[in-house]
């Protein structure tokens, strides 16, 4: 802003700026370009760093405050002070608190000559960033705007944009209406694609003549290919439970199905189609290795591998070292066959060298930060052309959300924080809540003290699953992929491990005799486990089914289709009889004969088995919508003992307007990773 002294209270400002971001995860101020952050630092105070991590010693809060002011003389004098105050726990200011932006006499004046200050320096910072480059090397980076009319939507699917190989122009789904346009990244041209109502999940074919797309549809979608001029789109698959659709290497084109765990090759000519089984895979991108996919998201945020043709082959990547960590994260891309990029589930774009063979990754360097991110998939809104141009947006990570409380006309926001929560469930009591948290570093299942706010971590991994309460709430089960174990909420030693075989199993009730009802993942079949027996017993009692809950009376189970479009009833022991709940999802029971299915739109309804016990039928009533629910993992929500419904609440977040581009991005990104890796 061009003061002309500097001291060192300048200094301080920086520093606390560094150690604000080390304790909430983001800058004092974020924004899509540089123009953008300068204007929020001089208008708008940060926001303080309780509100983001309320676990911070006011203390620190309070230091951190008065160590960012907009006022130098508002500062800390020097660093003496300033850490002196960080470890005094008396030390408190009212910077610490929130404060509207207010200017006295002359500030609005004074504001007004800073801003054209501003401009000036940002016009010559510009012109002398196009000089001093080499001729025809072009702009290191630039933004593309977005008609007002037709913000790009990436509120459930990150990839609802792509990159064309030569990175000359973008595909991108429009909000609302959900229809494809075309945005050229070398001019202003910006047109609609007819004839693309109700699509998602462009993908651009190798030559970038042609483009595929899912057109979304009620009981059947399709998967469609048109040429990138416009034209008449040909259908050439129809499915049910579209998951992702890419153009691989070969010319064919990759669609999932189901939850990730089924997969086709098609001919985009229309001709005949290979189906397989795949292992779980969401966000999939091709690997060099023949039919090999790289996958990372939705309930595994972290590098794995994929076969097309031998659904038992996969695994993990891990990290070089000893202690051969996963690599958390999602949205995986492998580049020049060395590197891989990826996105951090804090929302950053991360690169770093990798070794296909070992499947080892190195060191990873943060490339790009506040990437808008999916919660659920993980989907972060970037594409990276053949030719190495970047193309990105900032915004919020979905992931990141309150729990919040509601009977459909009463609301209020559980004492938890706001977290990237996964999973949860209440205690029987109502006092306290297990939550699966996602960190940067994989899981924690806490417990958490809902009248003060304060928990405890129960259990750390790098992939915990769905807390289950005993009737009693005296015992607590958790999952992970291979594992089950069990505890007591209130014990200081760690939950005792009961469980330990190939294949991923999950609880979601109890039967009145104390067995356990739970997922196999890997059959797709709902099973009973009798936790009594040293050797675990099991019994089926739904095949191709997921999610299932038996009523508290134990008459009726409850689950979902694999692939997650119906729910089912099925009466206990089973008769052959099979009842229809509708399209709803993670049915869970509020009494004997009535239970609550969601949509990822956020409506919910509640389901009631009434007539005789002979000749059953099912009544489905709406309940009410909450449009800023968000998707979590094979949970959904979670329903307390007085009738209320618990979910995760996202923020509504801004349309995305415009796209950065980086030329040459990928040159920058190897050069980053090779010289943090020497």
């Amino acid at each position: 802003t061009a003061e002309r002294e500097i001291t060192a209270r300048s200094d301080i400002y920086s520093l606390g700026s560094v150690l604000y971001e080390m304790l909430t995860g983001n800058p004092p101020h974020t924004g899509a370009s540089a123009q953008q952050i300068i204007m929020k630092i001089i208008t708008e105070s940060a926001q303080p760093v309780t509100v983001l991590r309320k676990s911070v010693p006011p203390n620190v809060a309070a230091a951190v405050a008065k160590s960012i002011e907009k006022l130098p003389a508002d500062r800390f004098e020097n660093a003496k002070a300033f850490a002196d105050a960080l470890v005094d726990s008396s030390f408190v200011t009212n910077a610490s608190g929130a404060t509207s932006m207010t200017f006295a006499r002359g500030g609005a004046s004074r504001i007004n000559r800073v801003l054209v200050a501003l401009s000036v320096i940002l016009a010559v910072a510009l012109v002398w960033q196009t000089v001093r480059q080499p001729a025809g090397a072009g702009p290191r980076a630039y933004d593309v705007a977005l008609p007002d009319s037709a913000p790009l939507n990436a509120t459930k699917f990150g990839d609802n944009f792509v990159v064309s190989p030569l990175g000359d122009f973008v595909l991108y789904v429009r909000g609302g209406r959900r229809e494809i346009w075309y945005r050229s990244l070398l001019d202003e041209t910006v047109r609609r694609v007819d004839a693309t109502e109700q699509a998602s999940r462009p993908t651009i074919s190798g030559d970038g003549r042609q483009f595929a797309f899912i057109r979304e549809g009620n009981p059947e979608s399709t998967v469609e290919i048109m040429s990138i001029a416009g034209g008449t789109p040909t259908v050439i698959a129809r499915t049910r439970d579209p998951n992702s659709v890419r153009w691989m290497p070969d010319s064919r084109i990759l669609l999932t199905e189901g939850d990730g765990n089924r997969a086709r090759l098609l001919d985009a000519g229309g001709g005949s189609a290979t189906t397989m089984k795949i292992q779980y895979c969401i966000n999939p991108t091709p690997l060099p290795e023949p039919s090999t996919i790289l996958c990372g998201g939705g309930g595994n945020k972290e590098a794995t591998w994929s076969n097309l043709r031998d659904s038992s082959a996969g695994g993990t990547f891990k990290m070089k070292g000893s202690n051969s960590a996963f690599v958390f994260g999602s949205d995986f891309r492998i580049v020049a066959g060395k590197y891989l990029v990826y996105v951090s589930n804090g929302g950053d774009l991360l690169a770093a060298p990798v070794d296909l063979a070992a499947k080892r990754v190195g060191r990873s360097v943060r490339m790009v930060t506040g990437l808008e991110r999916t919660s659920y998939s993980g989907n972060g809104t970037y594409g990276i052309s053949a030719n190495g141009t970047l193309v990105y947006s900032n915004g919020i990570n979905r992931a990141v959300g309150n729990l919040v409380r509601t009977n459909g006309k009463a609301t209020d926001t559980l004492h938890v924080g706001r977290e990237a929560f996964l999973q949860f469930a209440m205690s029987p009591d109502g006092r306290r809540l297990a939550a699966v948290v996602e960190r940067f570093d994989g899981h924690e299942l806490r417990i958490y003290d809902l009248r003060s706010g304060e928990y405890v971590v129960w259990k750390r991994g790098a992939e915990l699953r769905q807390p289950l309460w005993s009737a009693k709430g005296d015992r607590l089960v958790s999952f992970s992929r291979d594992s089950m174990f069990i505890g007591a909420p209130d014990a200081t030693t760690a939950p005792e491990l009961v469980l330990s075989r190939a294949g991923f199993i999950e609880g979601f009730s109890w039967l009145p005799d104390g067995r356990l009802v739970a997922t196999d993942w890997n059959s797709q079949s709902i099973v009973s486990v009798d936790l009594a027996h040293r050797s675990l017993k099991y019994d089926t009692l739904a095949k191709f089914a997921v999610i299932g809950r038996a009523s508290p009376d134990g008459r009726w189970l409850a689950y979902n289709g694999p692939e997650f479009s119906a729910a089912w009833i099925e009466p206990l022991p089973r008769t052959g009889q099979r009842l229809s709940a509708g399209s709803g999802d993670y049915p869970q029971w509020l009494s004997a004969s009535e239970l609550v299915t969601s949509t990822d739109s956020g409506r919910f309804e509640r389901i009631r088995v009434a007539g005789s016990a002979d000749a059953p039928r099912i009544v489905r009533e709406p309940w009410f919508n909450v449009p800023q629910l968000v998707g979590i993992a094979s949970g959904g929500f979670s329903l307390t003992s007085d009738g209320k419904v618990i979910f995760k609440q996202g923020s509504d977040g801004e349309p995305t307007r415009y796209l950065r581009v980086v030329p040459h991005w990928i040159d920058q990104m190897k050069k980053a990773v090779d010289q943090a890796n020497r």
